[in-house]
């Protein structure tokens, strides 16, 4: 009886470091001329032949990078001049395309990265509103493998660590630094008063009942509470924070912020100190610029690489606080993924708070002093 066949598509690609166990499915250990295609399947590598007499130099030259769009191979040249040529290595290095930035005057540094889904360039340079800046572009490659039209995306995070220390010390006026960590540890939002039942932010509410604003170690969570006698309606009630004998004791959650720690443009905004309003983005925006969180001058990555379905950025030599910093994007399913390096699920929740495989996020590296 014929035994039926064995499909493998080899999408797991080539794996060297396996015991008999721990092999896994979709995979091959050895491979002698052949290419491993995205979707799974092996071709025959060609041999050499000469190539035609096709030359790309010149001193406005700040990168190349082999980059793959579907099964072709491609060299991505950027310019100083704000231009990217791509040629066509599998055609003899034909120009194939030609993208001009014409926002940019004069390119410094850049990085190239590519997965099935676009050519990801990561540039510091002068742009014609400001003097320096980081970039990020990506350019879509369509399903017959053409290369679509270039789009500007941009970098974001969350504040998981805040701008200020742990403290007990409940303060009986509000402060720019107060008002952003309140915010950023998940306060500020509207609620109903225990007793009354109006209406307002929880931080209004906390310094009308208790008489001063909540600590940075105080957890909105603990406020919440069920009136009974307003037909169990949940509501926020102070005292069980200040009565709590917890409370005080762990640090609370952080991460309410998602910013952009390389922003070219933000209109400066004082951060109005009322208690009864959350920051807006642009107080939000000018504060964290004022500690050094934002720059909107330099701080380009060094190195930028796609793997295993994200984008990976690092680098940024201009950028005090995040210079040793590695970003990573959540798992790419659509283009402009590439540019979220945070959790999605705001720490700070009492509901979706749990952190998911294919979050993105960033690693601190102290020690690190330059990417390659």
């Amino acid at each position: 009886m014929a035994q039926p066949l064995q499909y493998n598509n080899f999408v797991n690609g080539l794996i060297t470091d396996y015991n008999e166990t721990n092999f896994p499915e979709n995979a091959l250990s050895k491979a002698i001329n052949i290419e491993i295609k995205t979707d799974g399947s092996i071709a025959r590598r060609k041999g050499l032949k000469a190539i035609s007499a096709n030359v790309i130099s010149g001193s406005s030259i700040v990168t190349t990078e082999v980059v793959r769009s579907k099964d072709k191979n491609l060299l991505a040249v950027i310019l100083e001049t704000g231009v990217i040529e791509v040629y066509d290595i599998d055609d003899d290095f034909v120009l194939a395309y030609t993208f001009i930035f014409s926002e940019l005057s004069l390119v410094h540094k850049a990085s190239v990265t590519s997965n099935s889904k676009a050519i990801y360039i990561a540039i510091d340079a002068d742009t014609i509103n400001t003097t320096n800046a980081a970039l990020f572009y990506y350019i879509p490659i369509n399903n017959d493998g053409t290369l679509g039209s270039p789009s500007r995306y941009y970098l974001k995070i969350r504040d998981l660590k805040g701008t200020l220390p742990p403290s007990s010390t409940r303060p009986v006026a509000l402060t720019s630094d107060h008002k952003y960590n309140l915010y950023n540890q998940g306060w500020f939002k509207t609620v109903k008063n225990y007793e009354d039942g109006a209406s307002g932010t929880d931080v209004h509410f906390f310094k009308k009942n208790v008489g001063s604003y909540p600590a940075t170690l105080d957890d909105p969570a603990l406020g919440v509470a069920v009136n009974a006698a307003a037909s169990d309606e949940t509501r926020f009630r102070a005292i069980n924070i200040t009565g709590e004998v917890y409370s005080g004791l762990i640090p609370s959650a952080k991460g309410s912020v998602v910013f952009e720690p390389f922003k070219e443009r933000y209109t400066t905004t004082t951060m109005s100190l009322a208690d009864t309003a959350q920051p807006t983005q642009n107080e939000i925006d000018t504060y964290l610029a004022s500690k050094g969180y934002i720059v909107t001058s330099s701080g380009g990555a060094d190195t930028v690489e796609a793997f295993a379905s994200r984008i990976f950025y690092s680098g940024f030599r201009g950028h005090k606080k995040f210079a040793g910093t590695v970003f990573y994007s959540k798992i790419i399913e659509n283009i402009d993924d590439a540019g979220i390096c945070y959790q999605e699920g705001n720490p700070t929740s009492t509901n979706t708070s749990d952190p998911l495989d294919t979050d993105g996020g960033y690693i601190t590296i102290p020690e690190s002093r330059r990417y390659y």
